[in-house]
């Protein structure tokens, strides 16, 4: 069960990232114009992002690793 959880979680957060970066970079019409969100610049953002990619690739590679095992 733990690596099924593993597997839908590591996969869900990749989504999730994929879809961050495809709404951050839609074209903006409005009072802005087409400029890019603010937080772009932010480092704290960009750790943030990291870290989730991290998260998830090690999710992912540990459920295969126990898909494998067959535990």
């Amino acid at each position: 069960m733990k690596k099924y959880f593993l597997m839908v979680v590591s996969i869900t957060v990749f989504l999730t990232l994929v879809w961050q970066f495809w709404y951050i970079y839609q074209p903006r019409t409005g009072p802005l114009g087409e400029k890019l969100i603010p937080e772009l610049s932010s480092p704290v953002f960009w750790s943030g992002i990291f870290c989730s990619f991290l998260v998830s690739a090690y999710a992912f590679s540990h459920a295969i690793d126990l898909f494998k095992r067959g535990k």
